[in-house]
């Protein structure tokens, strides 16, 4: 397997698994809002680290595929804007008692975020066209970021939003890289050996 195509989804893995600790930060820091100012400034310094650090490796991870896969634009750019949508997402989740615009608990807003983000995991069934092992792995992560819709209409925040995305890419990358190991598709990169096909005939 490609060296740069396994750390660009072990990056993308890892970087899911902050905006995981991000949303569950957030849970807390909604829990104990109110409650002890020194406590929730700690809170918050936490959550601004997962941030950063998530989207660190996911901007790895997008370099990393961006640089080794061959062809697949939508899927890149639309990683890339992925990336870009959920930056402004986390941003003002964390600050929306200072933006009177955003609303966290707005039906729309998760619709919007939770097609958006499952129209982009789609695109990663171009890695390897027909194979039903992906097409099994994405169909997965689809369905969990569709679900993710649902805890706004239970009163959850958007954060809940974030968290279903995040969890499935984690499933999705971690099955993806499983997948490369054992050979069951194949990803072309750049600087990939030609492979060469011999065909024999007892008849000639």
């Amino acid at each position: 397997m490609h060296g740069k195509l396994s750390r660009g989804l072990i990056y993308g893995l890892v970087g899911n698994l902050f905006f995981v600790l991000f949303s569950i930060v957030c849970y807390i820091y909604y829990k104990t809002f109110g409650i002890d100012g020194i406590v929730i400034k700690f809170i918050e310094v936490i959550a601004y680290v997962c941030e950063a650090a998530g989207f660190i490796f996911l901007l790895m991870s997008i370099i990393n595929l961006c640089r080794t896969v061959r062809m697949r634009k939508l899927m890149k750019f639309g990683f890339s804007a992925y990336l870009l949508v959920e930056l402004i997402l986390m941003v003002l989740e964390l600050n929306a008692f200072k933006f009177t615009f955003y609303n966290p608990y707005s039906l729309i807003l998760a619709i919007f975020h939770s097609i958006f983000s499952a129209a982009v995991c789609f695109t990663f069934l171009s890695l390897d066209p027909g194979k039903t092992c992906l097409e099994i792995m994405v169909t997965v992560a689809v369905g969990i970021m569709l679900g993710g819709m649902f805890g706004n209409i239970f009163g959850i925040r958007i954060y809940f939003s974030i968290l279903a995305n995040a969890l499935a890419y984690v499933i999705l990358f971690a099955s993806i890289n499983r997948m490369l190991a054992r050979e069951m598709i194949e990803i072309d990169c750049y600087g990939d050996k030609a492979r060469v096909v011999e065909y024999k005939s007892t008849f000639f």
